[in-house]
């Protein structure tokens, strides 16, 4: 399913479309049902390796730390989906 809305919409249109959402108030830590109940917004940008749209994420706040139903955080789901881009990021960041 997250391929399908990556090749249905540019890297640059998902950060636009975020951009717009948080703007007007959504938080990029708020959980959902699906994939994994607790999933957020910034979970799923860590899964899709998408470093840019989870780096405007964590600037709004998303907290890579926190753990979804299952006990994953941002960093133990992008490393189950080798992420490496998003990886990268995290680790810079922690420095």
């Amino acid at each position: 399913m997250v391929d399908m809305h990556v090749r249905r919409h540019s890297v640059e249109e998902l950060t636009q479309i975020v951009a717009f959402l948080l703007r007007f108030g959504a938080g990029p830590n708020s959980g959902h049902g699906y994939p994994v109940a607790g999933r957020t917004p910034l979970m799923l940008a860590a899964e899709t390796d998408i470093p840019g749209l989870f780096e405007l994420l964590v600037e709004h706040g998303g907290d890579p730390l926190k753990p979804d139903a299952r006990g994953q955080n941002s960093f133990q789901i992008a490393t189950a989906f080798q992420s490496h881009r998003v990886l990268m990021w995290l680790r810079r960041s922690a420095r």
